[in-house]
This record gives C-alpha cells, structure tokens and sequence, in this order.
C-alpha cells in the first residue's frame, strides 16, 4: 500500500527514505518497526547536505518519485533527475520541494522541470531551499523558519508557524532548517532528529502541532539537527 499524499501517510509508515549518515536516527526508526533506505553521499550535491533526502528525492504520491538515482524497488516508477554539473545553489535545489495536499511549493528559478507535469497548483516562493525550509504537519498546517514561505502560503489558506531555525545544528553551515528535522511517521505522529526542548520555541512548537492532533516523537536524546526531512 503506497501512501497516497506525499508527506501525508494515513496509517503507520513502514519504509522510510534517511542519510546513510544518520546512524542513530536509523537505529531509533528501526526499533520503532519502520524500514529504512539510507541514502548515500554523492559528488554531484553540495557537500554536507549531499545525502540529505531532502535533496536526492521528491515522493509524488502512490508508486512515483523523481530523483537522481534509483532509491526504491521496481514497484515505484521513477522519474529521473538529470545529475546536477556544478555543486551549487542554483543546480542542487532541484528536487528541494514541498508537497502540501493539492499544492506544491517551490522557487520557480530552481526547481525541475519535471514540477510543471505534477498536477499540483504551484506556490512560487524565492526559498530555493523549500523543503529544508519547511516542516509538514499535516495537510493544511506547516513550520517554517522562511518568512517569505510563512507569508506565501497563507494567502492560500496554509495554516504556517514561522520559527527561529538558530538554534538547529548543520555540519558546515551556521545553522541548519525546520523543514530538515523530521517528518511524519503516520497521521499524528511527527518524528524530529532530537530534543524538542532544546529549541528557544519548543512550546511555541509543541502547542501548534498538538492543536491540530499531531504529536511529537522524540527519535534522539541529542541536541536537534538537520538530517535532511
């Protein structure tokens, strides 16, 4: 059974797409009875982010995902990503999307070619990083550490949280995104890398994802970083 929405599983998830990188995370999403396909650096993606899923991989919904190179089995259909010739911001972005419900929202400038084809009403934004940018709580509801993204997407009815990314880590970089922290486990459980009180805006978190019945797994006691959604 394939999870229909992207982002957006209706029961408990059962294979999950993580950073070869994350030994910990995949250990604690392993205990929890989920799958794991860790995805592996490459040379083609900017350095430290380079085996982040966020930026090798794009569910579409059902059996379809666009990336790079084969991730899953041959029960999904995948569309291929030319590979990017120069690690930058522009190239590496492609795939670097957020799917909401009926919307997608991108940079026009960055994202593939491949969104046009879709069948999602496009949200333009100029966060070229969109996913990184960008938690998904549920189908109407996000977090985000963009104001751009917070201002966009309300004009579409998205209920957003707009947050302080400071305090989250990213190896090579001076702070890392929301949108990198976790994702959805099943309908009302929300994954993120570490200790949610270890963000100056835990509460602030915590009583915005409860008030639409999501609630937060804890996969790590260490301090939250950004592992790529």
């Amino acid at each position: 059974m394939y999870i229909k929405h992207p982002n957006l599983p209706d029961k408990k998830v059962k294979t999950v797409v993580v950073s070869a990188l994350e030994k910990e995370i995949v250990r604690s999403l392993s205990l929890l009875g989920v799958n794991v396909i860790e995805i592996k650096e490459n040379d083609y993606l900017e350095k430290n982010i380079s085996s982040h899923p966020d930026m090798n991989f794009l569910h579409l919904g059902e059996n379809k995902y666009i990336s790079y190179e084969k991730v899953l089995d041959d029960r999904f259909e995948m569309i291929t990503e030319p590979k990017p010739t120069q690690r930058n911001y522009y190239n590496c972005t492609k795939l670097n999307m957020v799917i909401i419900g009926k919307y997608c929202i991108c940079n026009k400038k960055t994202s593939s070619e491949y969104v046009q084809g879709i069948n999602k009403e496009l949200i333009y934004v100029n966060q070229g990083y969109t996913k990184c940018s960008t938690l998904i709580v549920d189908k109407n509801s996000i977090i985000t550490g963009d104001v751009g993204i917070h201002k966009e997407v309300q004009k579409y009815g998205i209920n957003s949280l707009f947050v302080d990314n400071s305090d989250i880590t990213l190896n090579g970089y001076s702070n890392g995104f929301i949108g990198g922290i976790g994702g959805k486990l099943s309908n009302d459980i929300l994954a993120i890398s570490g200790r949610l009180n270890g963000l100056k805006e835990f509460d602030k978190i915590k009583s915005f994802t409860r008030n639409v019945g999501v609630y937060i797994e804890e996969l790590t006691n260490n301090k939250i970083k950004d592992i790529g959604s």
